[in-house]
This record gives structure tokens, sequence and C-alpha cells, in this order.
């Protein structure tokens, strides 16, 4: 690869879970599309370890070119002598970066200069380079202008068509952040009995602990294999296969966006700060709410079979089942009072990038 010295770039590295990677591409995008620069997109240092293109293609309304890192373009991008920030120059193949807790930002390791630059004005530079994390809405955003590649589509809806339709789901984040999952699920114990219900976390505790909580007339479904790393969080793991660790948590995913009812609650308070619901639960519930932005990331399949799984069924609630459910809204009202601002956030809104965090210190 070489760099058109009339073309300007955008190496972004996202950082963090599923979510927090995506709304930082998103980020990433806004600021390529608003300043004409080509974006390289470098998704190995995300909770995926792997390129956004063995998943997902780009839409026709993308905005801006991008390009996928593969290893050959290092000896180019170090070569560049027009870099922000500054300290990278020459060592945009090779530096590391540390996590600032006092000013929240990922810093490169040698220098302790923060890997960011302020999204809301343009740069002269020629290469910018930005690797951070962070959470919010543009997550769903992003989603609108990607597909699934069809092997990969192919395989999730497979899975999720073995489920059959009629389910109800959980989701439960028990790793880094921790939800007290045995009250969660005893509390939903009235409402999924004589359910089918699809259990859904990166914790195999959680997920093995589900069939003894809940009522015995429950059957407890799954459609991935969740490893047990004994609490530490799948995105920081080494090691693992993560082209089925990846297809897994994208399964997962989509299955709880095809159920019947969905259900999450807040995280524990003692591992809570600024995040109070995990980000994968309040993704998965706008995806839930938005059945055609779904199926439009499954548009490399035929479109009566994606429908099958996705169009919503209408439900014959019966009353008591319906008092159950007003019972679970009252005494989870966090969670679904902050899934509810999400979707009010996500819906028409195009955000400027530099209001997306982190935000530029």
């Amino acid at each position: 690869m070489q760099l058109d010295p009339n073309k300007r770039y955008l190496l972004s590295r996202p950082c963090g879970g599923f979510n927090d990677a995506l709304v930082q591409l998103e980020k990433s995008r806004l600021y390529a599309v608003q300043y004409s620069r080509i974006l390289i997109l470098d998704m190995s240092r995300s909770g995926l370890h792997q390129q956004l293109d063995r998943y997902f293609t780009t839409r026709e309304d993308f905005g801006c070119e991008i390009i996928h890192w593969r290893d050959d373009m290092a000896e180019a991008l170090d070569a560049a002598t027009s870099v922000k920030p500054h300290a990278l120059r020459h060592r945009i193949s090779s530096y590391t970066v540390k996590y600032n807790r006092e000013i929240k930002t990922r810093c490169d390791k040698e220098t302790g200069t923060p890997v960011l630059f302020d999204h809301g004005k343009d740069h002269s530079e020629h290469v910018l380079v930005y690797e951070q994390s962070g959470g919010g809405f543009a997550s769903f955003q992003l989603l609108q202008r990607l597909t699934l590649q069809p092997d990969i589509a192919e395989t999730i809806l497979s899975r999720i068509e073995a489920l059959d339709p009629g389910y109800d789901a959980v989701h439960i984040r028990h790793s880094d952040y921790k939800t007290n999952f045995a009250k969660f699920l005893s509390n939903l114990r009235s409402v999924l009995k004589n359910r089918r219900v699809l259990i859904c976390s990166d914790s195999a505790t959680a997920k093995d602990t589900a069939q003894k909580i809940l009522h015995p007339s429950t059957t407890v479904l799954s459609v991935s294999d969740t490893p047990d790393m004994k609490g530490k969080p799948l995105h920081r793991s080494l090691g693992l296969d993560w082209d089925s660790v990846n297809t897994d948590m994208l399964t997962d995913l989509f299955a709880l966006a095809a159920s019947d009812s969905l259900f999450f609650s807040r995280l524990s308070k003692e591992h809570r700060t600024s995040v109070t619901v995990s980000g994968f639960s309040l993704l998965s519930d706008l995806l839930h709410h938005n059945r055609d932005v779904v199926k439009d990331l499954f548009s490399a399949l035929e479109t009566e079979r994606v429908a099958r799984v996705f169009d919503e069924k209408p439900e014959n609630i019966p009353w008591l089942r319906r008092y159950h459910l007003l019972m679970v809204y009252l005494w989870n009202f966090e969670a679904k009072r902050k899934a509810a601002l999400r979707n009010k956030q996500a819906s028409p809104r195009r955000p400027k990038p530099e209001n997306l965090p982190p935000k530029m210190r």
C-alpha cells in the first residue's frame, strides 16, 4: 500500500467490547465523511480481535471510502511525516496504549500522549490516528449502514431458526461488569413460567445457573457456547478462537432481537461507574424494537426466510402474564428507563462526531 499525497487519511482503531467498538467506528466514519478523509479501519484492537470485513460489508450509503487494515499497510503509515498525534510519527505500527484513569483516555504508552484529536474541526495533517473506547447509541446508527457477510448471516439465521418461533430472552452481563443474576432470574420466575426462554450471557456460570433458578416448567434455550473465563470478559481474553466467539456473540445479539419479550437488568451497584446497564443489552433492545434494521442486516439471504424469523408475531397475552410483565416493569424500572432513553436518542438523530464519547479534554 502507498498513501496518496493528494488524499488525507484517518486511521481508526476502536477499542472495547462490541457496542463500544461500533460507537467508536461511527465516530470515525462521521468525521471522515465530514472532512473528506479515507477511513483506514483496524478492528484488531477491539473486542472483535479481527477485522470488520470478516463479518460485515459496508452499504452504498456508508459515506466514505474505507480500507480495512492489512499488515502490509504498516510500512506506508510509518513513513508518513505529517501525523497527528505528532508523537506517533514513524511509530504507527509499533506504538502501544495505556489507559489514563485521570483523563479517562487511552494514551501512547511511551510518551503519555492521548491517541485522539479534536473531532470538532478539520486538521491539516496527512494522517490522523485515533484509538479509544466509549459507548452509546451510535452503534445502532452504524449498523444501519452495514450488512452481514453471506456466510455469517447464514450461520446466524440457521441457529435462530433452530429455536423455532415463540420464545422469550434474557441477557445477563456478568464478567467485568456484574449483574445480580440470581435475584434477577428469581424475580423473572413467574413471568417465565411455562415459557421457552433463551439465555444469553458472557458468563458460563450465569447460563448454567438459570435452569436451577427458573421454574421447572420453563424450557431454557441457548444458541451459543460461552467458555468459562472465571469472570474475565471475553473481549479482553487471549488465545480464543475469535471467529467462533464473534459468531456466537452476533448470534446472541440477533437472537435476543428476535425474541417475543426481552429482559435485562441494571448492573450491580458495586460494579457500576457511569455505566448502569450493559451496552450490549441496550443495543439488543434497540434492535428488538427496530426489526427492519435487523432484516436489512440479513439482506444477503432470502427475504421471506428472514421475515419469518424477525417479523413480529401478535401474541394473545393472558391477563396473568400481563400482570407479571407489569411487575417486571416496576421492579426493573431503572433498566427499562435507560433502554427507553437510548431508544429515543437513537431514533432519528445523526450526531456530530465531536459529541460522541470520549470528549476531547
